[in-house]
């Protein structure tokens, strides 16, 4: 093994000094995202803009409505209201499309045995429940 060289608390303190410096920085995937986001913001700002330069310029219209039009146009381009949503990954999309409540396995293969059996039924009607018949015991009947 190597000695562990020696160094002195000032020298110690500089380094730990140069890495919190390094360390308070902000990320930079973190600051493109955060310019990217700037980036939309100005662009759906300057789309509202326009919208309500043409909003004032209309002669027919009551000036306290074209301040509510404007007003709400301002505040839709700041929430980004009106992006289409994507469709996510495959999984998000089977999860969404999934309905009913979780079933374990032994309750999926009950699913399944009803299925097929109104399958076999031509969809008229549910088969009693357990395959037993109404009324009558089994001989393997616990006493």
């Amino acid at each position: 093994m190597r000695p562990q060289a020696q160094i002195t608390p000032e020298e110690y303190k500089a380094a730990r000094e140069e890495l919190r410096s390094i360390d308070a920085r902000p990320i930079k995937k973190v600051a493109e995202a955060k310019a990217r986001k700037q980036k939309r913001l100005r662009v759906r700002l300057d789309k509202a803009r326009q919208k309500a330069e043409a909003v004032a310029n209309q002669e027919d219209v009551p000036l306290k409505q074209k301040m509510r039009e404007i007003e709400k146009l301002y505040a839709q381009a700041r929430a980004g209201k009106g992006k289409k949503k994507g469709g996510g990954s495959r999984s998000e999309q089977y999860k969404a499309q999934k309905k009913g409540p979780r079933l374990d396995k032994r309750m999926r293969k009950d699913q399944r045995g009803q299925q097929r059996a109104e399958k076999r039924m031509g969809g008229k009607g549910k088969k009693a429940a357990g395959g037993v018949k109404a009324g009558k015991a089994g001989k393997n009947r616990r006493r």
